[in-house]
């Protein structure tokens, strides 16, 4: 005689390796979230319930951003391949699947990047922000708060206040964006065109120029004047 366990059968175990490897891709755990924050964690945690109930009490080192306000514009200031994790009020509550199904649809964009040692490109960026952080105007408090808002480690806080941007340094990652954001499917398909149409890039691979640009208002760059590197 069966009973309510075992009269729908135990699926094969490669379905459940399966299933259960799936599973972890898309699901965390409040103590392996507890733990990560301890020792420093590399995700951004949102809660994503109402203003109030976040002010009644949080996660500490979540950022409030209620499901319904995760847009582009608002995940702009966060890296292309920074992890979110999101939280609600509970079992209860499918806030956290909300969230989580609005970050997915955002889509991520496409970008170049070097593959192997990067450790030349990153000494000449660090270089360029130090020998021209003169001509840079202090970040006012509202840019500040706006990048703190991105979830930053405590080193790219240092970072921002002694330069003003959280991504220098030895937080610098070189990329070339090629688009806005897109959907996944997008984004897959245009990952498979840039690989068939893209030359590749020579080697050894020479950085020849330096090249000054303006953001306009409405937040597109423009050349200014390119400078030859003798």
């Amino acid at each position: 005689m069966s009973t309510p366990v075992s009269e729908i059968p135990a699926a094969p175990s490669a379905l459940a390796v399966a299933h259960f490897e799936a599973e972890f891709a898309f699901e965390t755990d409040c103590w392996d979230v507890h733990a990560s924050l301890a020792q420093g964690a590399d995700f951004v945690l949102l809660d994503v319930r109402s203003p109030a109930l976040f002010a009644a009490g949080h996660v500490p080192g979540a950022i409030n951003l209620p499901h319904g306000k995760i847009t582009a514009h608002k995940m702009q200031d966060w890296p292309a391949d920074t992890l979110f994790v999101t939280y609600c009020a509970g079992p209860h509550c499918n806030g956290a699947a909300r969230a989580a199904l609005r970050l997915a649809r955002l889509g991520r964009f496409l970008a170049l990047v070097p593959q192997g040692d990067g450790a030349d490109i990153g000494r000449v960026a660090a270089a360029m922000v130090q020998g021209l952080d003169r001509f840079r105007a202090p970040a006012p408090p509202a840019e500040l708060a706006r990048r703190r808002a991105a979830g930053l480690t405590p080193r790219q806080d240092q970072l921002l206040v002694q330069w003003g941007y959280p991504y220098v340094m030895e937080a610098f990652r070189f990329h070339l964006t090629l688009s806005a954001k897109l959907p996944p499917e997008a984004l897959e398909l245009l990952e498979q065109a840039a690989a068939r149409l893209l030359p590749p890039l020579p080697q050894p691979f020479a950085l020849a120029e330096v090249a000054l640009l303006g953001e306009r208002d409405d937040k597109m760059f423009e050349l200014i004047e390119r400078f030859a590197l003798a």
